[in-house]
């Protein structure tokens, strides 16, 4: 009753303090267990083990007293941990660092990892796929140097530790921290909960009491839920088992079912019922806070968790409910420990109780503990898998878990001794893979089904002779004693590699020496072992396919299964158990695993004999036999005849070795084709990367022992079994040559042509076996050097395909090490361009010292690598110029061995023998007098001849070279077949040998027949100047005479016989010189005679044709420029329409293929495609941080304050409503007509759309043409843009012409051309296409406003013409600006390729889309009303200072937009006849008063004390400048009744400004920076209306005003774009004012100015009342004026992306923590959007957007930034994103590693940074819109990605 009242009564904390204090008093009395079981008892607890109440109370009785929060932080001041521990789940990302580790699979967590000092290391990020836990300040794993500060054997934890320990055996500190603790009992003290001072070293007691008592029913409450979740299951299981067939019941008729949205599947996720978490996880979540509190509470869980009495106590007993269910405990389990990893392996290794238990092995007892209960359930686990229905996910689960257990030496070495670890491994895996096994002979070869020829068995030899002696087997030997069984690759534990978990622990445990050295003593593991690998012996055996046989139709891909299972399992242990035996002092240990692997090969071979023309790639034996002998021989010490068994025991050995070698040369030259595409695959498993060295390399030493095990007699026997093999033996004896000098015997294998492939590959092979070093001696920096040269020589590299395709050198550790100095030994680095990456290219001594064409067929699976490789070797050769005179047939560079084999005699001695000298007799006789081998076989021979003299220790040995054999001539030979008939039954004898066959053979290649010299100086240096001796860069005849040169110097013998052939060889070489002179020489002479004719003739075609261009050229360039300076030449163009009618003309209709001629029936144009843009108005204001606003927001708010003041009337004819936003023209460049265009047309919409980028996106504006695709460049396109030439029959401002028409116009004149409005007449076909293009460009402006813009323009009369001209000056002004942006982003990088064609380029604006853009819009405005045309004439007055605006609400002129202006009257004005003065005369009126208006603005900046101080210096200034601010601050400064002071701005408190008076240059630069974006503005629409051809736009002030010709009496030459004579002028030295009348008299400034500033203060005056209304003081008016002027000082940024930092890391790490702004939450696949920087949720339904129905990143681009196009960086992978409209794009990434790669999902997990001319590829892409030009994979993204 006491606890119950305890409970009801009292709060929580209260309930926990006074637990506290009878703990801590000795008075519990059992009153915690009581209040623990009567809360984790209560009906809801024992109904729902995640009631939250309940964790609740946990948490507060735990705290004892003080909130869990001040607890928590209490504990975690005693986390004395030495280690981290942090334990992940999958996709958490995490470092490792490869300098700092000591195991390759160390793991940091982004903490340890950033306070730790990893400056300058081989590090990389990545994300883990299986979970981890991080190992900082685990020294067994990560040297000190690389823990973090906090962690490791000197972190501050340690240090605590070592002060702790120091305390404790000081009993003065003891009995002071005691006394302290028990000092207060108030469990509401604020003490109890405040971190100890610095004086505490240990946790006190009472702080953790309760934990001590809770703890225990915790783990009992997690058990018990634990076991009556599986007894509710098991329930189930029996009353379904019960009735296993229900009775059907009718189901009731509904609707099929719907699929669910996306909208739904969001709306279903922010639902909390249907995204909680299972069952449970609340409750170990709890476990898991308790655990996070550091060192001191992680004992009381592990000591509670592996304490025997407590789980007896409490789990002893199981419920009787439970073993009526069938519910069934190991009776092994003693502690919660040993239960909860039951429990974890039953449900799979769920990642909460997987993180509960790896999170408390900061305890050593704990450790072991944990390790011994996973292993005693490691059988169960290994059954677990195969029944999963998941065994991937659940391996990598799994995973997490041993590699945490397996990788520490210490408790390795322990489990292995105590438990027994490698047996219980070695017979989960034994017995996996055993129950995929099946007979050998069920097996039939997988290329052929139909063949009575199949593998023998011989069954005198049973297979249980091998699997009784496994302990592994006694159970099922009896099933299996009569035939020998392999694995059957289409099993699924193969197929899906269910066996890598247990091959990874193992593989783990043999990485350690000792473990290693306990399996090599332990007979029954090694037994054991050899037993499993003869289970993958002879996996996925082929046959040949014979010619005639059927070919095989239905492959099976089970080779992938049988490569990876010898690769995993076979291949990666042996590496790791050979990695220990590295000295003599172990080598009775190979020794003894030499003699094993020979036993179990024997008995294999015992019944088992796969006939010839039958192959498998899978010999595990045979390769563990050839790596354990070469260990022995290079690294031990061992005698060769030590480790191999006698001869012939030897044999079948290798012929087994030898036909697989023939095999996969048959397969490289396509001999097994009619076998299918999967035995070449196999073939390209066998001599990859990933397979080599531990597959063709093995086998290949195992021959080249064999070849040199036996000197003498072995070698002759070698080269036969060779020669067999290969089908060689009848072809290249001497008694084939018999056959009337050709290759004509056919064996019973081969065709005719097969027969000389197969020669060819003999010889490969036999060269390649003498010569290859890659397991006999080679130091591992000169292999790597040759393999690294094979790949660069096929083709440049990149640093990452280096990494991968290098082979694996498993054995060793030299490839890391020696990577990067071997690299930059043979490879140049060239830096990327554009968006290429940085590549690796071999330096030229690759080529001349490394190239081995052997090497690379070895490591080529097909000979297409290798010809490349030889191409490019031929360009090396051509381009260095180092054959002149031979590089017109260049023999492969064969390489001769640098140095001899360490420790086996040369294989190459073989060709020493007999055998062979036979052999390369005969090919050498075909290569003289028949021709019919190829001269990869010829140069084979030399080569092989080549090495004969190397490999020779004395000249004796070399007179198989003087041998001479008599050969009969005669084309049938009658008699017996006896050899001493063959050679002397003939009419003519020859007696031929092996140098005097070179020596012809030199002569037969050689161009002009010469004869071989021995000495060097046959070669002259004017034949070959760049040819040297030591080169192996030659023809035929160079490395013939190598032979022959080192013949002679080996042997006097042979010196002797070969200057003896060559006086023979003179002689005869004379007199049939005399007799072939007259034909083949005289015929020779005449084709070379013929040649130079030829090539004579074509260069002078050529050099006619050449000056005939420039002469055209010539004529061109004088026409146009008319006689002018070469300076005005440069940019000139000829004038008239007529001139640019020629332009177009010489162009063609894309459908009809005819000149483009003006025809008013059938107009041309151009194939336009209009879409949406946003780009500029993401221009940001200029400031020193380079963050500020947006255009669009800035004028957004300047638009709300001149709505409060003005007429709606006003506003959109005078100020851009919507600057930035409108349609974007692209074009292909093609043109054609309309009657063609309208054709083609029909014929789109009658088919479906082509294939294309964006064809399948539904357009979001309705256009009058459906989209389509260029006939010609298939570039996409929605409208037509007719060329209407009647308004582009304007006078380039170059011409003479228009210089000679005067100074310019009056502004009197220019008024009244407003007024007249000369229409240009077009016929119906012309005025329907351009109706159509108006419509089309519109509708399509209208679709990209902004919602208010679009309020207010419907307000207006449909047929206003204000929103007509409104809609005509957006268009010309978007266009003209985005313009001048592109020109600004290519000149800003300018040493980059533009990678868009629509940037400007000034030097083709012949066909430019700008000028017909222009002409269509100038014709459309031309046709608004005559009364809007009389309206231009009074604005333009009113910019000449004439007259002023009558109020009524309209804009002031010091208040209009200068640049709208400007488009308003250029687009009214006819400019035919002397058009540049017209145009010329408007930009001078409206620089007046841009310059008027800038001056205000400032003006309006200063103060009153500074605007008294100017005036009174100003007005007595000499300079223009002053003078003129003077007279505008004297006039704004006016005090009569009705004007309002604007100038009189104070801030809030009534204070007004106070600053230093600038000087004058400092206002005139901010003037001039204030000016050219307007004139810059003129410039270009002048360039493009004129077609002044320039090489760039004018940019400085004084270029710009000297183009446009401003000022008074300036020199009309407009296209002068040079600088100034006088540079010190100022921007008022421009001004030039005229009154508009006939006289053109020059007016007061002071007018002009009076006018303008009068009418501003007119209209602030006649709105003063409703001003009052709005605002009840002055000053509140004078500031929103001010603003209102302030808005001419803003300049503008050209559109940007955000600014990146240059390391990736950066990012990586701020952004991937930043929460959503509309979800709240850290997304899990975060996007940065690169235009405003917001952090958005990538592909996630938490933000999916309910209203639009798309994602949040499409609604983002729809509604906030871009308009329907986006850019996003997606953090967690790096690429960029680009959203654009229906479709999306990986456009690539703008962050490179070091070596300028890309690494797009962080696979590499190398250090990135910035590649800031990516980025400026990217921003100019952007800005231009031209993501469809590029070669992008566009996808359909249906609005969520």
């Amino acid at each position: 009753m006491e606890v119950d009242t305890l409970l009801h009564n009292e709060s929580k904390s209260e309930v926990a303090a006074a637990v506290r204090a009878a703990c801590s008093n000795g008075a519990e009395d059992g009153l915690l267990e009581q209040i623990v079981d009567r809360i984790l008892t209560t009906p809801k607890a024992l109904s729902d083990v995640d009631d939250d109440e309940t964790l609740e109370w946990c948490q507060w009785l735990i705290a004892g007293g003080s909130t869990p929060e001040e607890f928590s932080q209490t504990v975690r001041h005693y986390d004395k941990a030495t280690t981290c521990g942090l334990v992940w789940t999958e996709n958490f990302v995490a470092y490792r660092c490869r300098t700092c580790g000591i195991s390759p699979y160390l793991s940091l967590c982004t903490d340890c990892f950033h306070q730790g000092n990893h400056e300058g290391h081989d590090f990389i990020v990545f994300r883990s796929e299986t979970g981890g836990a991080c190992d900082c300040g685990e020294i067994d794993v990560i040297k000190e140097s690389g823990c973090c500060i906090h962690h490791g054997p000197r972190g501050t934890a340690a240090m605590q530790r070592a002060q702790m320990f120091s305390s404790n055996r000081n009993p003065n500190l003891n009995s002071s921290s005691s006394s302290s603790s028990h000092g207060s009992n108030d469990p509401n003290s604020s003490s109890s909960s405040l971190p100890p001072t610095s004086t505490d070293q240990s946790a006190p007691p009472e702080l953790l009491c309760i934990a001590n008592g809770v703890m225990p029913r915790l783990f009992h409450r997690l058990i018990a839920y634990l076991r009556a979740v599986e007894a509710r299951k098991l329930a189930r299981a029996q009353q379904i088992s019960k009735n296993p067939k229900p009775k059907k019941t009718a189901r009731p008729k509904t609707s099929p079912p719907q699929q669910v949205s996306l909208a739904t599947a969001a709306a279903m996720m922010a639902n909390p019922a249907v995204s909680a978490p299972p069952k449970g996880h609340k409750f170990i979540k709890l476990l898991q806070n308790f655990s996070d509190m550091g060192f001191a509470m992680t004992q009381v869980m592990t000591s509670t968790l592996i304490d025997p009495p407590a789980y007896k106590s409490l789990c002893g007993i199981l419920n009787p409910e439970y073993e009526r269910v069938g519910l069934k405990l190991p009776e092994h389990h003693q502690t919660f420990l040993e239960e909860l990893v039951y429990w974890t392996v039953k449900r799979e290794f769920p990642d909460d109780l997987v993180c509960l238990l790896l999170s408390l092995r900061s305890d050593s007892k704990y450790n072991e503990a944990f390790a011994r209960a996973f292993i005693t359930h490691y059988e169960l686990i290994s059954q677990s898998i195969l029944k999963s229905p998941d065994p991937e996910r659940l391996c990598k689960h799994i995973s997490k878990v041993s590699v945490q257990l397996f990788s520490k030496e210490k408790l390795a070495i322990a489990m292995v001794e105590q438990m027994q670890l490698l047996h219980l491994l070695l017979r989960s895996l034994f017995d996996m893979i055993r129950s995929t096994a099946v007979p050998i002979s069920s097996l039939s070869p997988s290329s052929s089904s139909t063949s009575e020829e199949g593998i023998s068995l011989q069954s005198k030899v049973e297979a249980n002779d091998i699997s009784n002696k496994s302990s592994c087997n006694s159970s099922d030997a009896s099933a299996n004693s009569t035939v020998l069984k392999v694995i059957d690759c289409d099993n699924d534990i193969i197929k899906n590699n269910y066996y890598w978990l247990i091959k990874s622990d193992l593989k783990e445990l043999l990485s350690h020496g000792p473990v290693a050295t306990m399996f090599f003593n332990d007979g029954q593991l090694l037994s054991t072992w050899f037993e499993f690998l003869t289970l993958l012996q002879g996996m996925n055996v082929n046959k040949f396919v014979r010619k005639g046989e059927p070919h095989i139709e239905h492959e099976s891909g089970s080779y992938v299964g049988a490569f990876m299972a010898e690769l995993v399992i076979s291949a990666t242990l042996m590496w790791t158990l050979v990695s220990h035996l590295k000295d003599s002092g172990t080598s009775d240990i190979t020794l003894n695993f030499v003699r094993l692997c020979w036993k179990q090969l024997q008995r294999w071979y015992d019944f088992v004999r796969y006939p010839k023309g039958t192959i498998s790639f899978h010999l595990p034996l045979h390769r563990y036999f050839s790596t354990f002998v070469r260990q022995g021989l290079q690294y031990q010490g061992i005698a060769l005849n030590d480790l191999l068994p006698n001869e012939d025991e030897f044999i079948p050995v290798v012929e087994q070795l030898l036909r697989l070698q023939v095999a996969n040369y048959g397969i490289s030259t396509r001999l097994w084709a009619r076998n299918g595409p999967s035995l070449v695959n196999q073939a390209e498993y066998y001599v990859s990367s990933l397979c080599c060295n531990s597959m063709i390399d093995a086998d290949l030493f195992m021959l080249q022992v064999a070849a040199v095990r036996c000197p003498g007699s072995s070698e002759n026997k070698f080269v036969r079994m060779v020669l067999e093999e290969f089908g060689m033996t009848d072809v290249l004896s001497i008694r084939s040559l018999q056959e009337e000098g050709s290759l004509r015997r056919i064996t019973q294998e081969y065709e005719p042509e097969e027969q000389l492939t197969m020669l060819e590959n003999c010889m490969i092979f036999m060269a390649t076996l003498s010569s290859v070093r890659t397991n006999i001696g080679i130091c591992d920096e000169d292999l790597m050097a040759l393999e690294m040269s094979v790949l660069l020589c096929k083709s440049d590299k990149l640093h990452s395909e280096l990494m991968d395709m290098l082979p694996e050198r498993c054995g060793s550790d030299a490839q890391q090490k020696n990577m990067e100095s071997v690299l930059a030994k043979i490879a140049d680095f060239q830096a990327p361009r554009n968006m290429q990456q940085g590549m690796f290219t071999p330096k030229p001594q690759v080529w001349e010292e490394i190239y081995d064409p052997l090497y690379t067929l070895l490591r080529s699976s097909n000979r297409a690598d290798y010809q490349c490789s030889r191409d490019r070797y031929q360009d090396y050769v051509n381009r260095a110029k180092k054959s002149e005179k031979v590089a017109k047939n260049l023999w492969p560079p064969f390489r001769i061995p640098r140095s001899k084999p360490s420790f086996i005699a040369d294989p190459g001695r073989i060709l020493l023998s007999k055998l062979f000298m036979e052999v390369a007799f005969v090919i050498l006789y075909h290569g003289v007098y028949t021709g019919t081998l190829s001269e990869l076989s010829i140069s084979l021979c030399v080569y092989m001849l080549e090495l004969c003299t190397y490999v020779a220790d004395s000249g004796e040995e070399l007179r198989g070279f003087l041998a001479e054999v008599k050969i009969a001539t005669k084309q049938e030979v009658e008699g017996d077949d006896d050899d001493d008939e063959m050679l002397s039954g003939g009419q003519e004898e020859n007696g031929e040998s092996i140098v005097s066959l070179l020596m012809q053979l030199y002569s037969k290649l050689s161009e002009s027949r010469r004869s071989y010299c021995l000495k060097p100086e046959n070669y002259s240096d004017d034949e070959m100047p760049s040819i040297k001796v030591e080169s192996r860069i030659g023809d035929g005849p160079f490395f013939i005479a190598k032979v022959l040169d080192k013949l002679a110097e080996k042997s006097e013998e042979c010196k002797d016989y070969i200057l003896s052939e060559i006086q023979r060889f003179q002689g005869d070489q004379q007199q049939s010189s005399k007799q072939e002179l007259s034909t083949e020489e005289k015929e020779r002479e005449e084709k070379r005679r013929k040649a130079k004719e030829r090539k004579l003739h074509l260069m002078n075609e050529y050099a006619m044709k050449r000056q005939q261009f420039d002469a055209m050229n010539a004529s061109q360039e004088d026409e146009g420029c008319g006689g002018a300076s070469p300076a005005s030449c440069g940019s000139a163009e000829q004038d008239g329409g007529e001139s640019l009618l020629q332009q177009y003309q010489d162009h063609e209709c894309v459908i009809c293929m005819d000149k483009l001629e003006s025809k008013p029936n059938n107009p041309f144009g151009l194939m336009t495609y209009l879409s949406p843009c946003s780009i500029l108005g993401y221009q940001r204001l200029h400031t020193p941080e380079e963050n500020g606003p947006f255009l669009k927001s800035i004028h957004s708010e300047t638009l709300d304050d001149f709505l409060k003041y003005y007429e709606d009337s006003s506003i959109i004819q005078h100020i851009p409503l919507d600057p930035g936003f409108g349609v974007q023209l692209q074009s292909c460049g093609h043109f054609i007509h309309q009657d063609c265009f309208t054709s083609y047309m029909n014929y789109v919409k009658k088919t479906p759309p082509p294939p294309m980028p964006s064809s399948s996106a539904k357009p979001v504006i309705s256009f009058t043409y459906k989209e389509y695709s260029c006939p010609l460049c298939r570039q996409l396109g929605n409208s037509f843009l007719p060329i209407i030439l009647s308004n582009l029959q304007v006078k380039s401002s170059s011409s003479k012409s228009s210089n000679e028409s005067g100074s310019g116009y009056a502004f009197g004149d220019i008024s009244k051309l407003l007024k007249k409005r000369n229409k240009c007449s077009l016929s119906n076909a012309e005025k329907t296409a351009v109706d159509s293009f108006i419509r089309d460009i519109n509708a399509c402006a209208m679709n990209n406003f902004e919602s208010g813009l679009l309020k207010m323009l419907k307000d207006f009369d449909d047929a206003s013409p204000l929103v007509s001209a409104f809609l005509l000056t957006s268009h010309l002004r978007l266009a003209l600006e985005r313009q001048l942006k592109l020109t600004e982003s290519v000149s800003s990088n300018s040493g980059n390729v533009a990678s868009s064609s629509s940037s400007s380029s000034f030097s083709s604006k012949k066909l430019s889309s700008m000028l017909p853009l222009i002409a269509v819009i100038k014709h459309q405005y031309k046709t608004l009303p005559v009364g809007y045309a009389r309206k231009l004439a009074q604005n333009w007055e009113m910019v000449c200072g004439k007259r002023s605006s009558k109020g009524n609400g309209e804009v002031p002129t010091l208040l209009r937009d200068v640049e709208t202006t400007l488009f308003h009257f250029v687009l009214n004005l006819p400019l035919e006849n002397s058009g540049v003065n017209v145009f010329t005369g408007v930009v001078q009126a409206l620089y007046n008063l841009r310059v008027v208006q800038v001056l205000a603005a400032i003006c309006s900046q200063f103060s009153e004390v500074e605007r008294r101080e100017i005036m009174r210096i100003f007005a007595q200034s000499q300079f223009k400048l002053e003078t003129l601010m003077s007279l505008i601050l004297r006039v704004l400064e006016g005090k009569s009744e009705t004007a309002v002071d604007i100038l009189n701005v104070a801030d809030e408190n009534g204070n007004h400004k106070n600053a230093d008076i600038p000087e004058t240059q400092f206002i005139e630069n901010l003037v001039q920076s204030l000016l050219i974006p307007f004139l810059r503005t003129a410039a270009q629409l002048k360039s493009e209306v004129f077609r002044d051809q320039l090489q760039s736009l004018p940019e400085t002030f004084a270029e710009l005003v000297t183009y446009l010709q401003l000022g008074e009496g300036k020199s009309r030459e407009g296209n002068n774009v040079g600088v100034m004579q006088n540079d010190n002028k100022f921007c008022v030295d421009f001004l030039h004012w005229r009154n508009g009348e006939n006289n053109d008299t020059i007016l007061e400034v002071e007018g002009v100015v009076e006018n303008w500033c009068s009418e501003l203060l007119q209209s602030f005056g006649e709105n003063k009342g409703a001003l009052l209304s709005a605002a009840s003081s002055l000053s509140v008016r004078n500031q929103r004026a001010a603003e209102l002027l302030k808005s001419h000082l803003y300049i503008y940024d050209k559109p940007s992306l955000i600014r990146l930092p240059r390391e990736y890391d950066t990012i990586f790490e701020n952004y991937r923590k930043i929460k959503c702004g509309k979800c709240e939450l850290v997304p899990s696949t975060p996007a940065l959007c690169l235009v405003c920087g917001e952090v958005l949720c990538l592909n996630e339904l938490c933000c999916f957007d309910l209203e639009l129905e798309v994602s949040e990143v499409v609604s983002h681009c729809q509604k906030k930034c871009g308009r329907g196009t986006g850019l996003f960086l997606s953090v967690l992978t790096s690429e960029i994103l680009i959203v654009k409209e229906k479709e999306a794009c990986i456009w690539g990434s703008i962050f490179l590693d070091s070596f300028c790669e890309e690494d797009l999902e962080l696979k590499r997990g190398k250090p990135l940074f910035l590649c800031q001319e990516r980025l400026d590829i990217l921003q100019r892409n952007w800005i231009a819109q031209s993501f469809y030009k590029s070669e992008l994979k566009w996808f359909q993204h249906e609005n969520f990605l």
